[in-house]
């Protein structure tokens, strides 16, 4: 028995530097990725360039909390809707200063194929530039949902709408 036990510990052994050495060979490629596509999201946002500053942590960003403001006044923030169906979904928002919604963009989401996931679709992200409070018709607003699923596009409205009283504060 004491043989196998050693047996196992080795193999477990061999096997934790294997994935340690894979992580550590694979993270530089993986954070140069990881930016590549926010930049992808930012040029899907704006051509203008964009100059990133620290936020102060608020619950509807992003744990990251890094913001990015434009020569026109416009900025971009990190927005997460905590409460999504399956799971926070982050987003990428332009704003100007009174609030009005430009641009949204979808990072991550775990929400169901199909389903949920209609919160990336490009007809849906279009249909939320204006002014907040944004609400679905469901509950009496101008936002149309998906059949079957509300629960996201809720969590994303109440993000966007929390971002956009958080931003007519003076003290952004």
């Amino acid at each position: 028995m004491s043989r196998a036990v050693s047996v196992l510990l080795a193999t477990g052994g061999i096997l934790a530097v294997l994935l340690t050495g894979a992580r550590w060979l694979t993270e530089p490629r993986i954070k140069e990725a990881q930016a590549a596509f926010m930049q992808r999201q930012l040029a899907a946002l704006t051509n203008q360039m964009v100059t990133p500053y620290q936020l102060a942590a608020a619950p509807f960003l992003t744990p990251d909390a890094k913001g990015y403001k434009m020569a026109d006044g416009r900025f971009i923030l990190p927005v997460r809707a905590l409460d999504g169906y399956a799971g926070p979904v982050d987003m990428l928002v332009m704003y100007d200063s009174a609030g009005t919604v430009f641009g949204v963009r979808v990072l991550s989401h775990r929400e169901t194929p199909g389903l949920g996931d209609h919160i990336t679709d490009d007809v849906w992200l279009e249909s939320l530039k204006g002014h907040p409070p944004y609400h679905i018709r469901k509950d009496g607003g101008q936002i149309d949902s998906f059949s079957g699923a509300s629960v996201s596009p809720r969590a994303v409205l109440r993000a966007l709408n929390q971002a956009a009283d958080w931003i007519r504060k003076p003290a952004l």
